[in-house]
């Protein structure tokens, strides 16, 4: 027992470190994000993204694919975002489309209208683009209408 407690004396400065950087270690560890579910994300220019997996999430709609969304809230303007590529083996002559976005009960909050000059032809890829006034970046869900 003497040679422990003698061993501890000579070695207290080391030990004291050792603990100290243990209790930083485990500040850091606490105060962190816990990496949960995130559905809005602000960014540095004022602009509010909407990340919630019901929204940017791909699907494919009457033969036209959505990827590569984006919702974003900036000065009480939305902007929903999306590539739109043809999948089918003939061209697609839908002009425009509807994105209802709802909230957490499915309730429509607002409709966005998607313009589609000529349709698509076979394999054709573009961006579109919807907005409307207001802060719309709580929605959960969206869907995708004619």
């Amino acid at each position: 027992m003497k040679k422990i407690i003698d061993f501890i004396a000579k070695k207290r400065l080391l030990l004291l470190l050792i603990s100290l950087i243990i209790l930083v270690v485990g500040v850091i560890l606490l105060i962190m994000p816990k990496g949960g579910k995130r559905i809005v994300d602000k960014k540095d220019n004022g602009i509010i993204a909407n990340t919630n997996k019901e929204i940017i999430k791909e699907e494919v709609y009457k033969g036209i694919k959505f990827d590569n969304i984006s919702l974003h809230t900036k000065d009480g303007q939305t902007t929903f975002t999306a590539n739109i590529t043809n999948t089918l083996k003939e061209d697609i002559n839908i002009e425009k489309l509807h994105i209802i976005l709802k909230d957490n009960d499915g309730k429509e909050v607002v409709k966005l209208l998607v313009s589609i000059s000529n349709g698509l032809k076979k394999g054709e890829k573009r961006t579109i683009t919807a907005s409307a006034y207001g802060s719309y970046n709580g929605v959960a869900s969206k869907e995708i209408v004619d």
